[in-house]
């Protein structure tokens, strides 16, 4: 009694940024392993675009938030590698509050009182309404500022900010912190 067995390998590559073509990828695979399913999934169309907004004390910080979104698929837009030069500030910051998907909103007692910010979020809550109340805002709280202190010059900007889950990112938290934001930028 002869019994042949034939075993299919099912392998997912999981990729933001490939150098050779898909068909290629594929091509090798079924050559050295006949008997294989290769899938490549392209990890940035998993996620949604996201502006990253926050205030320049804290670009530490939000840099090291950027540097990981980037790595695990999502297109980002970070003004230290997004700012063109020469343009108008405002204008550039509104322009990409408009075209990416979603915004990240680090908040702490360093960033939330800067104008820039400020007005960075009033174009948020602009776009949120022009949309027809669509949720595009992602707050991310650095310290407890926005929960006790904050008191914006318009009040409902406040209300507007805490009326969503708010994330609060340390130390000890950090990357269940990351993978709650990818949650949201997987809907």
């Amino acid at each position: 009694l002869l019994v042949l067995v034939r075993i299919l390998a099912y392998l997912y590559i999981y990729t933001n940024k490939l150098h050779i073509s898909i068909t290629k990828v594929i091509n090798e695979f079924a050559i050295r392993q006949p008997n294989s399913f290769v899938e490549v999934i392209d990890e940035s169309r998993l996620y949604k675009s996201l502006f990253i907004s926050y205030g320049k004390p804290d670009e530490v910080i939000a840099t090291k938030i950027n540097k990981i979104l980037k790595s695990r698929g999502v297109k980002t837009w970070f003004f230290p590698e997004d700012s063109i030069p020469g343009e108008k500030l405002h204008r550039m910051m509104s322009e990409a509050i408009y075209k990416y998907d979603c915004i990240l909103l680090i908040c702490s007692k360093d960033s939330v009182a800067r104008l820039g910010v400020l007005n960075e979020i009033e174009r948020m809550l602009e776009r949120e309404a022009n949309e027809g109340g669509t949720a595009i805002i992602i707050p991310v709280a650095l310290d407890n500022y926005i929960f006790s202190e904050w008191n914006p010059i318009r009040e409902d900007i406040k209300q507007q900010v805490l009326s969503r889950v708010v994330s609060k990112i340390d130390n000890n938290n950090f990357d269940l912190e990351i993978e709650k934001i990818l949650l949201a930028l997987g809907r």
